[in-house]
């Protein structure tokens, strides 16, 4: 299924790459524009969930009882993973205020993981319709020109998610 995607979407956008002229200058701007909203919604999408799971870790760190042995307590705040904190012993000593945070956790975690995915996948669409851009630069223009546009292209791609 993955693959008839990829392949319905080089078909798009090879067949608007010959149906219309291209400048190369604008579609650039438009990939550029669209390829780093897409970066800063991932790396915002990726703090969150960090900072949920410090949050959690927080909780775990002052709510975790006093004679529970070091190591368990160092090994269980590693841990981001809400299945796998709930296989310490001490889990179920925990109080229902942080057995709820975790689960919101664990959802907001899937959910998140959800997005990404889909995040990554329309990066993956428009790294196809980039490199058709920059391949029809390359054969117009010739390598020296290709690069140029190349490297300020990623300059770009540089500016700030704020």
């Amino acid at each position: 299924m993955k693959s008839i995607f990829y392949f319905l979407s080089l078909l798009v956008v090879g067949v608007s790459a010959c149906s219309q002229p291209m400048d190369e200058t604008k579609a650039l701007a438009e990939l550029s524009q669209q390829e780093l909203l897409l970066n800063c919604r991932l790396s915002g999408i990726r703090d969150s969930i960090s900072g949920q799971w410090d949050q959690v870790n927080q909780m775990l760190d002052e709510k975790l009882p006093p004679d529970m042995p070091a190591k368990e307590k160092a090994n269980m705040l590693k841990v981001r993973n809400a299945n796998l904190i709930r296989m310490f012993q001490s889990y179920e000593g925990l109080d229902q205020e942080l057995k709820s945070t975790l689960e919101f956790t664990e959802n907001m975690d899937l959910d998140l993981t959800r997005q990404i995915t889909a995040l990554k996948q329309e990066l993956e669409v428009l790294e196809i319709r980039k490199m058709v851009v920059f391949e029809q630069i390359y054969k117009e223009k010739g390598e020296e020109e290709h690069a140029k546009i190349k490297s300020v292209y990623e300059t770009m791609l540089e500016a700030s998610c704020d």
